[in-house]
């Protein structure tokens, strides 16, 4: 079965200023893991993609500016940008 959503990540809303909520019709296993990076390249927050996937992620804290979110799961990884007001 093929499904025209598998291997993407969806970020909503875009931009964001509080809570970003997460989507994706990857299977998420229990290791897999979510990293939200600044434009340098750098870290700014982990979480484990269950988690991130289940509840809204609080980026709130996070200055303004563009972000990338990769999705780390047993199948490769995901990318998606988003920007923070």
């Amino acid at each position: 079965v093929k499904d025209g959503n598998t291997g993407r990540l969806q970020l909503f809303p875009n931009p964001v200023s509080h809570e970003l909520q997460l989507k994706t019709a990857d299977l998420i296993n229990p290791g897999d893991r979510l990293e939200i990076y600044d434009f340098t390249g750098k870290v700014v927050q982990r979480f484990s993609a269950p988690d991130a996937l289940k509840a809204p992620v609080d980026v709130s804290q996070l200055p303004a500016g563009s972000y990338t979110v990769r999705l780390h799961t047993g199948t490769g990884v995901r990318n998606a940008s988003f920007v923070k007001q």
